[in-house]
């Protein structure tokens, strides 16, 4: 099973909505997806990431099917205590590294920076539908491994279009890699292209593979695929 995940183009967060460049970004992303085999589109409820979907999905004549859960994160404050940048998760990813803290630490929620935060909350949330989704996709999540209770041999690819911060979160489960390190080390770009891998063998412990990471390449200027 092969999934694709991707990131919203260029938006109008007011309006949820794509900004013209963003709809340039969303055309070259589906020409860029165009021959990857896609057998089924997923997307965020938002605006911003079902816009970005819908490209690839005229260009594929595919429908796209909605996860709720995969709504972009919360990471305002929860509490009146006064946190750096609201609890902005990438800043204070970036604290953990400044204060000489572990990003791997799996006790993140319980850290100064998240604590006080929606952020354990709304990535629960997400991890809970990535639990039952992935259920639903054959993989049983058993510890940090999936055990596979789909056919082998079943090929399938499935393209799922979020958010800087669920797909984080989602990639981070998938892993089984601590948020924080997620949000230091993989920053998606706009339309930005991430590619696992899971191994089908029938009634086995996997893990998936990262088959590509964090592409942006397509909406590069003079790209084949930017702008066309």
């Amino acid at each position: 099973m092969k999934l694709i995940l991707i990131r919203h183009g260029e938006p109008d967060y007011a309006t949820d909505s794509l900004t013209e460049e963003g709809k340039k970004q969303a055309a070259a992303a589906a020409k860029r997806l165009q021959n990857e085999g896609i057998d089924r589109i997923f997307t965020s409820p938002k605006g911003r990431a079902k816009e970005t979907a819908a490209a690839t999905a005229e260009l594929l004549g595919l429908p796209v099917e909605t996860l709720d859960f995969m709504a972009e994160v919360g990471w305002k404050n929860a509490t009146d205590h006064d946190i750096p940048w609201n609890g902005h998760p990438w800043r204070n990813a970036e604290q953990i590294v400044r204060d000489g803290k572990d990003l791997l630490d799996g006790n993140w929620r319980e850290t100064t920076v998240f604590a006080d935060t929606v952020l354990p909350a709304s990535s629960a949330t997400v991890e809970k539908g990535a639990e039952e989704w992935f259920a639903e996709l054959g993989f049983v999540r058993e510890g940090d491994s999936f055990r596979c209770v789909g056919k082998s041999g079943n090929d399938r690819t499935y393209a799922l279009f979020s958010h800087g911060g669920s797909s984080s979160v989602l990639l981070s489960y998938a892993l089984g890699l601590p948020l924080p390190y997620i949000l230091y080390s993989v920053r998606p770009h706009f339309t930005a292209i991430t590619i696992l891998e899971f191994p089908e063998n029938e009634g086995e412990l996997v893990r998936p593979l990262i088959r590509l990471l964090n592409d942006s390449a397509h909406i590069t200027p003079g790209n084949l695929f930017y702008g066309q």
